[in-house]
């Protein structure tokens, strides 16, 4: 009887063939892969999938180990003042560990084109790329400062796509550096120019540093705490006896309003919040970056300042006397050129507004600035301080450009208090869509795809710590992300069926790494099903027509890793189990196309009426003499699908579906349930 059965299903797989001419060899489910799509052996025609995998390159040029969260988005997520849109939701997202994590996601078949946005710092705001063979490289998108009328700020806009002020800043410019200027610090006229020292050293930021600070001083989050003071420096001793070494260089630039930042010195008894405007009028103004600024994707290396490029500061004297050591007792203040970059000539603007590092220097004694230092591993102290880049507004995260002090000897310097090491990152997403099917399987059916209509909304948290044990292996410093908990709601739409429905769904994840699971709030015992479990929701949906069952699963500790994780994740294996009076069997089930049935399915029922399954080959719910239709449909990222018309195939609904199965293996016309007929 198997031999004759699988006869019979290789004979229509071969019939049904040769009406996909053209298409590519798709794969067949292999159970222990965990992907509906990923191969055991053996051809088909079109899966009638609705999804594809996609290895999402993120390309940051970032220290590996550095933690970032991320959304992705089919259509660009920022309005044209750079505020993020509320009518459009993420289609995915996640954490990022650099060089660390493998970044798989499931999205609709039909999106070509991606955005990457993220709130964290050292990572470029806004990417874009194009899918192709499977792969999506992304490219930082311009954001630009445009001007407000009527206001007194600016706001970030969207470029046209050009990264412009990456491409017209030469990377040799800050190799040479040789257009420092000097310039009174009252009225900020250019009066004499000096060179400043060659970036001799370059300041590597380990992946700890960079996580405490975007963990401490997040985007659009006003700073808080002891760190929310002025930024200045101060020459306390000199164990060597030679002198003081000053170093500066920028470690962070999110703040898109071509800054530059420059620096000024004073040797005297008083502190510099307390010199009159009088004493201030003696104190030159020395520029240290005119365009303080770094490139954060490769896509822009070689096109701007690294992060960690360091400057030599010289030390002036009371007589205009440069030096390259500071003596003790010195001490060092900042002005951010907010906006002054002057392009035209790779200089700074000359009524470029003035930020100070002293909050009693600027109007209204407006406090701008943060400084504060972190530790290494190793226990070695970096220090920083940033700036709010709007004088007036502005979110004063005071995140908008950090820099890095260093100093030789290390001690010269008072240390800042230090920020807290890094903690734990959580993140969030969220996966949609609508599952249709029709219950007379292995009969033909009418095909209107409308016997059991079931919604679903998972919502996945991801999770990083610092302190999780590396699964990765001996050689991985870091770990990736691990998933929390999954909170599924799954919502019975529709009914158009005369027999009665079971709906369940098997989750391809061994039970073991499971911690609980819970139905509404409730305990819950799943089935063990082979390599994982299978949750019973209802047992007749069209008596729970408008019933929601909320799903919670809670996996052990640091288990579950994000790598391939969101090809098990909703809406999983789900079938659906018809009581039909005229098969004499008990274990009827449906599944979408070449899922496996569960070990309670009877198999006898496998290749025979209209189902052409190759059970051999593990290739099930397979169609016969040529039929287009499957047995149950899967519709990514949707919420409302218009039901079809009963006793009708789902083609007389929707129109584009003869399209996406006729032309293309299901590439032409892959959107086509967002258009009923109406």
């Amino acid at each position: 009887m198997r031999k004759a059965l699988n006869l019979f299903a290789l004979a229509c797989i071969i019939a049904s063939l040769s009406v996909f001419t053209g298409c590519e060899d798709k794969n067949y489910f292999d159970p222990d892969a965990g992907n509906p799509k990923e191969v055991r052996g053996g051809s088909s025609t079109l899966d009638y999938s609705t999804t594809q995998s996609v290895e999402l390159l993120l390309n940051y040029d970032v220290a590996a180990g550095f933690v970032s969260t991320f959304d992705v988005y089919t259509e660009n997520p920022l309005t044209k003042e750079g505020c993020l849109r509320t009518d459009l939701k993420p289609i995915t997202g996640g954490i990022n560990v650099a060089g660390v994590s493998k970044l798989n996601r499931t999205i609709p078949a039909y999106v070509k084109d991606l955005y990457v946005y993220s709130s964290d710092l050292f990572v470029p705001q806004l990417m874009k790329g194009t899918i192709e063979g499977g792969k999506v490289v992304f490219e930082q998108v311009a954001i630009q400062e445009t001007k407000v009328e009527n206001e007194n700020q600016t706001t970030r806009t969207i470029g046209n796509g050009k990264i412009n002020k990456y491409l017209t800043v030469k990377d040799d410019y800050y190799l040479k550096n040789k257009e420092g200027w000097v310039g009174f610090l009252q009225w900020g006229i250019l009066e004499s120019k000096y060179d400043l020292k060659n970036p001799i050293k370059t300041v590597n930021f380990p992946a700890e540093i960079l996580n405490a600070i975007n963990q401490t001083f997040p985007e659009k989050t006003a700073a808080k705490g002891d760190f929310y003071k002025d930024a200045l420096v101060k020459i306390e001793s000199d164990n060597k006896g030679n002198g003081v070494r000053v170093y500066v260089s920028v470690a962070h630039a999110g703040c898109l309003n071509n800054n530059s930042l420059s620096y000024f010195v004073y040797q005297g008894n008083k502190k510099l919040e307390d010199l009159t405007k009088e004493e201030r009028k003696d104190l030159k103004l020395i520029n240290i970056f005119q365009y303080a600024d770094v490139y954060t994707s490769s896509f822009n290396k070689g096109k701007g300042l690294k992060s960690g490029k360091a400057v030599q500061l010289l030390y002036v004297d009371d007589k205009g006397t440069y030096s390259e050591t500071f003596p003790v007792g010195a001490q060092i203040g900042f002005v951010l050129h907010a906006g002054g970059f002057n392009e035209s000539d790779f200089n700074v603007k000359k009524d470029a507004t003035k930020i100070y590092s002293i909050a009693s220097w600027n109007n209204n004694n407006v406090k701008k600035t943060i400084y504060f230092g972190a530790k290494d591993k190793n226990g070695n102290p970096y220090n920083f301080f940033g700036f709010e880049d709007m004088i007036l507004g502005g979110d004063n995260d005071c995140n908008d450009v950090i820099f890095n002090v260093l100093t030789d000897p290390i001690d010269a310097i008072d240390p800042p208090k230090f920020i807290p090491e890094e903690g734990t990152v959580e993140k969030t997403i969220t996966k949609k869509g609508v599952l249709a099917f029709e219950d007379n399987w292995p009969k033909k059916g009418d095909y209107d795809l409308n016997d059991a209509v079931v919604k679903y909304n998972s919502t996945i948290t991801y999770i990083w710590d610092a302190k999780q044990e590396v699964e990765d292996g001996p050689m991985v410093e870091y770990g990736d992300a691990t998933i929390k908990q999954v909170e599924d709601i799954f919502s019975m739409a529709h009914a158009g069926a005369t027999f009665k429905n079971a709906f369940s769904y098997k989750v391809n994840i061994a039970s073991d790494l499971v911690k609980n699971v819970k139905v509404d709030n409730n305990s819950y015992t799943p089935v063990v099903d082979g390599n994982g479990f299978i949750i019973d929701l209802c047992a007749d949906v069209k008596e729970v027509v408008g019933t929601d069952y909320k799903v919670t699963i809670e996996f052990n500790t640091k288990k579950v890793l994000q790598a391939g994780f969101d090809a098990l994740a909703a809406p999983y294996n789900p079938f659906i189990q018809p009581t039909n009076p005229k098969i004499a069997s008990e274990n009827i089930e449906v599944h979408l196309p070449f899922y496996p049935p569960t070990e309670r399915a009877d198999m006898n029922l496998f290749g025979s009426e209209a189902d052409c399954s190759d059970v051999a080959n593990e290739a099930y719910y397979a169609n016969a003499e040529n039929i287009y239709y499957p047995f149950a449909i899967h519709l990514s990222e949707v919420d409302d699908f218009t039901i079809p018309v009963e006793t009708r195939p789902i083609d007389f609904t929707y129109p584009k579906y003869t399209n996406w199965v006729n032309k293309g293996c299901g590439t032409v016309d892959a959107d086509w349930y967002l258009y009923p007929n109406n």
